[in-house]
This record gives C-alpha cells, structure tokens and sequence, in this order.
C-alpha cells in the first residue's frame, strides 16, 4: 500500500498556488457554513444559502450581509470574526512563507544526507582496516538511520555541538577522536557500539552520536546552514555578488559556492519575514481592537446597547474588520452612527491602509528603520546583511514587498485614487442635504474615511444611495480598479515577469532606455489583460442577476434598478462591501435576491478575491528550484548538485 500511494504521489501533477489556494477557501466556507447554519438559535432561523453567503463574504473580505449581523447568536458572530482573519491576504503570505521555510530546511537536510553518504563512500574506499570495508548497502543504510536519528537541523547542530563540548579534558579537538578514547562501556559490550568520531574544527559543524558501527578513523560532517554564510561583508557590497546581477533581479553565472552562500541569505530572509510578518499582523489587530474597543465602551455604550451588543466585543470586530479589509459590522447601521467620531475614523482608517492598500508600504518603511537602528557589531551583522537583502531583492522572498522604486509609485497611487474619491464626495455633494447637515469638520474627515473604504475596507458612513449620481458612479469604478496597484507592482516586480513578454536570459541586455519601455510595455500588457479577463465574469453574473431579478425590477424599477445591481456586483469583485441596500433595512441590496443570484455573487466574491495573487513562476511563493529550466530559474539551494541554477550544472 505505502508503495502504491509513492507511485501515486510522483504520477500526480503538481498543484499550483492557485489551485490550493482555491481548495482552501472553498473547503473552510463549506465547513463553515454548515456549522453557521446548525448553530442558528432558533433552529434554522438563518436559511443555509444565507449562511453560505456570510461565509462565502466574511472569508473573502467582500464584507456584503444577506442577514443583520446583531441578530446573530455570540457563536456566529465569532466564527465569522475568525473567518475574516482566516481569510486575510496577509494571513495566506504567512502560510506561504512557513511553507517556504520549511521547504529551505528540508533541502538543506538533503544535503546533509548526501553528504554524509559521500563521506562514507569515501572513508569506506580510504581506510586499510580489515575491519573498515563495509557493504555498499550496508553503508547507505547506516547513513540513512544517522540522518533519521538526526532529522531536524537545528536539533542535530545541538546535539552535535553538547557531544563536542562534553568531550573529556585534555581531548585533542582539532584531531579525530580514535577508538581508544571510546568509553570502556562501549568494548567488547554486545548491543552497545562506539560514538563516531569528531570532525576538526576547521569544519563549520560538527557531528557526534552513536549507533551504527564504522572503522575508527571516519568522520562526518554537515554543511553550514544555520549560520549566517560567511560573505565579505563590504560595506557598498555585502553580497559581493552584486557584479553579477541580471535583470530584474537574476543572479546568473554564478559559482557553486556563491550560490550555496545565495541560498543561505534567502533562506534567513524568508526565516526573518516569517517572524516580522506574523508579529505585524497580530499587533495591528490586537493594538487595533484595544484602541477602539476602549473608546465605544467609554463613549458610544448606547449604539451598542441598541443592537443588544457588547461595547468590547463590537469594537474588536470593528478593528479585525477593518484592518482584513471586510466591512462587515456588528451594528446594523454600520459606521453611520460614528459621523462625528474622529478618534474612531482616523483609527478605523490607519487600520484599514495597514492592512491591505499600504501594507507593502508600511512593512518596507518597517524594515528599513530596523536597518538603520540596528548596531554594526557582530550581533547586528547578520542581521543587517539579512535586511539589505530584503530591501534589494524584495520579490525574490515575498509577494508583498516590493523595490523602493514601486514602492513609491505605489503610494502614489493610493494618494492619486483615494484624493479623487475624497474631492468627489466633497465636491459633487455640496448641495446634497444628506451631505451638508454633517458639520464641516467631521464632514470633511468623513470624505476621507468614505475614500478609502470604497477602495477595498467596505464601509458605509453615509447611506450610499443619498450619494449624488455621479458620485455612485466614480465609486462604481474605483471599486472595479481596486486592486490594480497592488496586483500591477506584484507582477511587475516578479522576478520572472519577462517571461510573458518573450524575454529570455539568453537575450542581450537591453540598455536602460529600451528596460524601461519594456516594463511599460508590461504593465500596458497586464492592464489590457486584466480588464479582458474580468469583463466577461461581471457581464455574465450581471445578465443572470438580472433575468433572476427581473421581478423585482418590474414591481419596483428604481430600488431594483440594473445599475444596483451592477453596483452590488462590482462591489462584490472587488470585495470591497459598500452597498446601495435595500430600504427600511439594514442589510446589503443582495438581501432581497433570490438564492440563485445570491449564490452567482458567492462565485463572484470568490473569483473576486483571487484576482490579487501572483502568478505561477513568482518567485515568492516557489520552493527551492521548482517550476523552471535550469536557464531561466535564479538558483537558491544550497548544494550545487540538485536542481536548477543559472549556470548549468
């Protein structure tokens, strides 16, 4: 059987980002809906395609509700809290870089293994003891027990190093430890064998241990991999692989040992943004659902109490909500009653760019400053090698962490976007009475809040339908292009992107001028892509909406109009949340739909949300020399030997 499933297993294609990240989100809002559903108080007083709505809408950050939230029971409501968190961009780049880690250390551990087969190979071939040779199955065998007796990297490197440390006094380290050092328990005793010997210490690692028998003069060894590689630490260069690097960025031509030492800095980058990453993420919300819990309980207790909600609980679903992007809210009116709340609306509103729009912004400005303030001495060395890696090569280790270049462009982006929805909700509302009886000064706040909610956090501050026309209209559009710039500088800064424009590494370097007008000409390329392929997705859930609806439409054309439909769906693409409604209720306009449509907007909201990932052959989210031809993969193991590099091998 076990063998039967090995062959299985290497017959099988292999499954892609997208693939898995597909089966992810589909298998959580199954499970999840159906518990929402069962733990309905009164039994099944929420329908299930209502529940698969919620999960389907809290999972993917779309932040539309088929049901008021307040009338939902403590459970509910918290396993929609936990899909919102389940479903962050940022929480799937955490998975993806443990994934990634571990996929480092587990190629290291071949290596190890390698070698230590080598090693005996050779130690087998060089010795004259008549005891010494041993069969070949008999050697691979013995080293394939010492590697699952040391299978974890760190824990082998400790034990190696308390077996070195624990050695008798006046024990000649930098020799090999003959056999009549060995313990007088271990002669001529059956069942017990002496410890193998102790490499020099002109070997970066050392190996101890017992079990197995070998001639007495073998030594084994492991490659450096924990320690930061030893690299000239330069201060203009302190790869000192610049001279070799390539377009964007590639590392071609380079030696064996540069590459191991390549793969060493990636490996401790990936390891590092695993521990910043996380850290980031729980601050934020827990900061987040501290800051705005606090201020509802201590100066907006009666919205809550009308909603029969507590205070703290409310304000941590508020923060968690706006910083993953969703919009969904406990209270019913949403962020209405909180017009005139400026310490709630500039904290809502950092939270929301922190987590989605300026994330990649924040976390570079991050990492830069830990650059800067940490010492030069050797504690912060590596560390700080570490980081200029990140800050140089950013795509090469994480998808959301671009070059200074975009970067900046990014921001300007968010300021450009967002600057043109504030003057609209300034500007084409002056005369509008919903608009002018808020007081100027929160009024103003309010324009600001509102922008960056149409761009993805899906919040309402004011009923969106007494918004004038035009207004709706700019939204319509700024939520369909919300996430360009993100998605844009992703796979214009991905290590592989020339790919698509039939650029290979065996074309002749372009000069600056022509690089630059074929970066545009990409990101020309992937606009016009884009745009095609989202089209017909919106046009066909339109036109079934609409022949689903057409009831609706001819008992009341204006609430049920084909443009609140198209504004529910686009809002539903973008997963964005803001909604025209329906009147004299507070939930989405998607609450009156028949189940058909409100099932096509789940399928929405789910294509919706994988807009945004990588492509294939990012970098970022490929292990250890998967995907490419030795040619065109930018090596990043750590032996020479196995799998694809710049040069060949």
């Amino acid at each position: 059987m076990k063998r039967l499933w090995i062959t299985v297993k290497r017959n099988c294609p292999r499954m892609r980002f997208l693939t898995l990240h597909y089966a992810y989100f589909l298998i959580v809002c199954l499970v999840s809906s159906v518990i929402f559903w069962a733990t309905s108080t009164p039994s099944e007083s929420v329908r299930y395609v209502d529940s698969v709505f919620l999960a389907v809408s809290a999972m993917t950050g779309a932040g539309l509700n088929t049901v008021n939230l307040s009338v939902l029971n403590t459970f509910q409501q918290l396993l929609l809290f936990f899909l919102i968190i389940l479903g962050s961009p940022i929480w799937v780049s955490i998975g993806v870089l443990l994934v990634r880690q571990r996929a480092f250390e587990k190629e290291f551990s071949n290596v190890r293994r390698e070698q230590y087969v080598q090693q005996c190979r050779r130690s087998r071939s060089n010795t004259d003891s008549p005891r010494s040779p041993l069969p070949e199955i008999a050697c691979q065998s013995y080293c394939q027990d010492r590697i699952s007796e040391h299978c974890g990297v760190e824990s082998d490197l400790k034990r190696s190093l308390h077996a070195w440390q624990q050695l008798p006094a006046g024990t000649p380290k930098g020799k090999e430890v003959s056999r009549d050092r060995v313990s007088p328990q271990f002669e001529n005793s059956p069942g017990k064998e002496p410890p193998l010997a102790l490499v020099s210490p002109d070997a970066h690692v050392r190996s101890a241990g017992g079990g197995g028998w070998l001639p007495p003069t073998m030594t084994l060894g492991i490659p450096p991999v924990l320690e930061h590689p030893p690299i000239p630490c330069e201060e203009n260069d302190p790869l000192a692989l610049q001279c070799k690097v390539g377009r964007n960025p590639a590392f071609p031509h380079l030696t064996r040992k540069e590459r191991r030492r390549l793969g060493g800095v990636e490996y401790h980058a990936v390891s590092l943004l695993a521990t910043v990453v996380p850290i980031y993420f729980i601050l934020c919300q827990l900061l987040g659902g501290l800051g705005v819990g606090a201020y509802i309980a201590g100066n907006k207790t009666t919205i809550t109490e009308m909603n029969g909600l507590n205070a703290w609980w409310t304000g941590f679903f508020f923060a968690i909500s706006a910083f993953n992007n969703s919009g969904l809210s406990l209270v019913d009116a949403n962020m209405v009653p909180f017009q005139s709340s400026i310490y709630m609306l500039i904290t809502m509103g950092l939270l929301i760019l922190a987590g989605n729009t300026c994330y990649p912004i924040f976390l570079r400005a991050i990492l830069s400053m830990f650059l800067h303030i940490l010492p030069n001495n050797d504690y912060g060395r590596g560390y700080r090698q570490t980081l200029r890696f990140l800050l140089d090569y950013p795509r090469r280790c994480y998808t959301h962490l671009f070059p200074s270049r975009h970067t900046w462009w990014l921001l300007c982006a968010v300021i450009v976007l967002n600057g043109i929805d504030w003057a609209a909700f300034e500007v084409l509302n002056i005369d509008n009475p919903a608009i002018t009886t808020i007081p100027l000064g929160p009024r103003i706040l309010d324009g600001l809040f509102q922008a960056l909610c149409v761009r993805t956090g899906g919040f309402d501050i004011v009923s969106i339908p007494s918004l004038q026309i035009g207004t709706q209209v700019i939204y319509v559009v700024m939520m369909y292009l919300s996430a360009y710039p993100v998605v844009i500088t992703m796979r214009s800064t991905t290590v592989y992107e020339e790919r698509s424009l039939g650029i290979y590494p065996e074309d002749p370097p372009p000069n600056l001028d022509r690089q630059e007008t074929r970066r545009l000409s990409f990101v020309k390329q992937q606009l016009r892509a884009q745009l095609a392929h989202d089209i017909w997705w919106l046009a066909l859930a339109v036109i079934i909406v609409s022949v689903v609806e057409a009831g609706s439409f001819t008992r009341d054309p204006v609430t049920s109009s084909v443009f609140n439909s198209l504004f529910e769906t686009i809002s539903a693409y973008g997963c964005v949340g803001i909604t025209t409604g329906v009147p004299d209720r507070l939930y989405s306009f998607s609450g009156g739909w028949h189940s058909l449509s409100k099932l096509v907007l789940c399928a929405v909201m789910l294509r919706g949300r994988h807009r945004s990932l990588p492509v294939a052959i990012d970098k970022a989210i490929m292990l250890p020399g998967d995907g490419l031809a030795p040619e065109e993969v930018v090596y990043s193991r750590v032996d020479g030997s196995v799998g694809g590099g710049c040069e060949k091998v």
